[in-house]
């Protein structure tokens, strides 16, 4: 003779088994309260800066480095551009895989590659506005956001020219 196990009895035992784990424990569970830096508004906008507040000593020349790298990159661009144009335009005629097409795609490849010259400029004054927009410097940050969007413009124009080249 054997012992079957009865439904209903199996089916407490599982529920108070379940219930076990949804006890009360004052434990040192920490609280779901939000914290300070959760609530809205918390980390809020940057104050402005104190008037006459100086900017960072070392960010001038950094700016100043970072434009200058950036324009001579553009300079490269630029003066790749016109013998650039003619390949790609001859090589827009030509067969695939013919020369005249593969120096087409190796004048647009240069020029790309001039492109992201000047694209690294632009890169270290991305992360430098972020730090400085972290650090709260609202002063430096104006003066980087004027540097990146000169930046940004140079980087522009190459796209634009860019864009014409590409098929």
């Amino acid at each position: 003779m054997s012992i079957q196990p009865r439904p209903a009895l199996l089916a407490l035992s599982i529920a108070a088994a379940s219930l076990a784990g949804c006890a009360k424990d004052t434990g040192a569970y920490p609280s779901l309260d939000r914290r300070p830096i959760e609530r809205v508004g918390a980390i809020g906008t940057p104050s402005a800066p104190p008037p006459n507040a100086p900017l960072s000593p070392e960010l001038p020349a950094r700016l100043d480095t970072l434009a200058a790298q950036a324009r001579a990159a553009h300079a490269r661009f630029v003066e790749q551009l016109p013998a650039a144009r003619r390949r790609i335009r001859e090589g827009s005629r030509a067969a695939i895989g013919s020369d005249a097409w593969g120096d087409a795609q190796v004048a647009l490849a240069s020029l790309e590659s001039a492109r992201s010259q000047t694209m690294l400029p632009l890169a270290d004054l991305d992360l430098l506005l972020t730090e400085r927009a972290t650090q709260d410097l609202a002063r430096d940050v104006e003066r980087i956001v004027a540097t990146r969007d000169m930046v940004a413009a140079l980087v522009a124009q190459e796209d634009a020219a860019l864009g014409t080249l590409r098929p």
